[in-house]
């Protein structure tokens, strides 16, 4: 028990959405939601489905960080929110600072930081604004995020 309900603890916190309201949203209990994200218990394959949608109607990025969060390491993804985390510790970049050369919140830094993986367009403006602070690190959150494809262009016909 528990992945679904810290997604969704998560989620509720970092979008400023009540447990309330998602259950209104969902035409259920408060007390139920209360109990996925307490992790008392885990809804079934309908209510995640259903909590997906409701989060959808509330805030589409909330939905969309909901099913990252809950099923990104069996999708794959969270591989860029990896690398720009390591590439950050490594080189001692704050998440304000990257936040303020790319012109954006800290929030939005922030949720890539803990595991939300930015779009394409945010992955390219990453890289400009960590080549702007350092070079280097920007060198290897690209090759972070990539692996050897840039090396090894075989392995993009394998694929």
């Amino acid at each position: 028990m528990g992945k679904v309900g810290q997604a969704l603890r998560q989620v509720l916190e970092a979008y400023a959405i009540s447990q309330n309201k998602l259950a209104v949203t969902m035409g259920i209990e408060r007390t139920h939601v209360h109990r996925w994200v307490q992790e008392k218990t885990d809804p079934g394959g309908e209510a995640i489905a259903n909590i997906t949608e409701s989060l959808q109607q509330l805030n589409p990025e909330a939905a969309r960080e909901f099913v990252q969060r809950y099923l990104g390491e069996i999708l794959g993804v969270g591989q860029a929110s990896q690398a720009l985390r390591q590439v950050l510790e490594t080189y001692g970049i704050s998440q304000n600072k990257l936040a303020v050369t790319m012109g954006i919140s800290r929030a939005n830094v922030g949720r890539w930081f803990h595991g939300l993986d930015p779009s394409a367009e945010n992955i390219a403006e990453i890289t400009k604004a960590l080549k702007q602070i350092n070079p280097e690190a920007a060198r290897e959150f690209v090759q972070l995020y990539l692996g050897n494809l840039l090396e090894d262009p075989e392995k993009l016909e394998d694929e």
